[in-house]
């Protein structure tokens, strides 16, 4: 593999990481046994962990091995490992060009960059596909075939902030609440699948204090998605076969306040914004919560 860091400088050869990617991503015994090291609890105990000062022992040896150069920050002392991997850098070592001809990168990383072509293969952590395969909507494939697609690996060594690329505006920074179903289901084919969303008020996660004592809702929309089609040979990826419910949470909570689930036909009931996926970002924008 070779490389070309920011100031211009090219090597050749793997290092430690690329050589442990490779096993972890290019083995399916070893993606089956990782599986449990990226379960949601896991996460938590380790983030939670990372947050101690305790966790700070970790840094000098992780710099050292790394080559980090920690003058280039902000701080060089932190009271955990968590807020020295979030460290922030001296606005003099990013600076951004703003020239409207020009493509900035939204982060540091290891950078691949592919054509896109109809069968065009590129690599995601060892993992190959199609910009069809990636996007899951042929429509919107097709705009970008003849162009390029950038690859940005985020490394344990890089940077881990990043910027907008474009102007633009701020979303609302509405909290959702994404739930799925389909008629098809791999474990049968012998009836299609009831369809029920799950709806069940959670406990909370701090990493502070451990899960919180009361059960709620805490997004302030759900979108719920289902997976029309009735046939196999029907792809999953055209979206003309998905139709999307848009409901305010408050709805649920004073309508179904402790239901667990909910079956589409009660969905309907509380009357949510039916659309498609092409309209689906502006009614999460301006419904009315």
């Amino acid at each position: 593999m070779r490389y070309r860091d920011r100031k211009g400088n090219e090597y050749n050869g793997e290092n430690g990481q690329d050589r442990l990617l490779a096993f972890v991503y290019g083995h399916a015994v070893t993606r089956l046994l990782i599986r449990p090291l990226l379960s949601p609890i896991v996460s938590r105990i380790g983030g939670a962990f990372l947050n101690t000062r305790i966790s700070k022992l970790g840094i000098r040896p992780f710099v050292k091995s790394n080559g980090i150069d920690l003058s280039i920050y902000e701080k060089q002392e932190f009271a955990s490992y968590n807020e020295f991997f979030t460290r922030k850098i001296r606005a003099a070592e990013r600076p951004a060009d703003m020239r409207e001809n020009v493509l900035i990168s939204p982060s540091d990383g290891k950078v691949s960059v592919y054509p896109i072509e109809e069968n065009g293969i590129f690599r995601i952590k060892h993992t190959p596909y199609t910009v069809r395969q990636l996007l899951w909507d042929d429509k919107l494939a097709d705009r970008y075939m003849g162009g390029w697609i950038y690859v940005i690996r985020l490394t344990v060594d890089d940077y881990h902030r990043y910027c907008y690329v474009s102007d633009g505006y701020r979303s609302s920074g509405r909290r959702i609440e994404v739930k799925s179903a389909a008629y098809l289901q791999s474990w049968t084919e012998d009836y299609f699948s009831h369809i029920i969303f799950d709806i069940a008020p959670k406990r909370a996660w701090n990493p502070q204090t451990g899960y919180s004592p009361e059960r709620s809702r805490h997004s302030d929309l759900y979108v719920f998605c289902l997976y029309t089609a009735r046939s196999r040979e029907q792809s999953i990826r055209n979206l003309d076969l998905w139709e999307f419910y848009v409901l305010p949470t408050s709805v649920l909570d004073q309508q179904k306040p402790n239901q667990k689930s909910i079956a589409l036909n009660s969905l309907l009931s509380l009357e949510p914004i039916k659309t498609n996926f092409q309209d689906l970002g502006n009614i999460i924008e301006t419904i009315a919560l």
